[in-house]
């Protein structure tokens, strides 16, 4: 269990702020212009004091998912360092979550191509 004195506080208020202001940051450079590729977008969410490993959520197929923002990450005052680049990741249909307590992810889920038969 981490000890409150070594975490950073911060509050609701102060987090949603960070959230917006990364969101519109990705707006702005483009990131959800329909245009540039077929996809869509979902959230996960843990509303429980407790941390949530492997939670599996069933995607519409297969396809790759991209984190887009995570709260757990260290800018909106979690204790995970936000990645440099956001790498894409391969599904089978079903992806594996860890959720913090009290926490939200929001990924980019595109579908594999279809292949084409003969």
């Amino acid at each position: 269990m981490v000890d409150s004195a070594d975490t950073p506080s911060i509050s609701f208020t102060e987090l949603s702020r960070r959230m917006i202001s990364h969101k519109r940051r990705l707006l702005w450079s483009g990131e959800y212009n329909p245009d540039h590729f077929p996809s869509t977008v979902f959230a996960a969410f843990n509303f429980g004091d407790t941390e949530l490993k492997d939670y599996e959520l069933t995607l519409p197929g297969k396809g790759k998912i991209t984190p887009l923002l995570n709260s757990d990450w260290n800018c909106f005052g979690g204790r995970n360092a936000r990645p440099k680049a956001l790498r894409s990741k391969t599904t089978t249909g079903s992806v594996k979550l860890t959720l913090a307590p009290y926490s939200a992810q929001l990924y980019r889920f595109e579908p594999a191509a279809e292949k084409e038969t003969k």
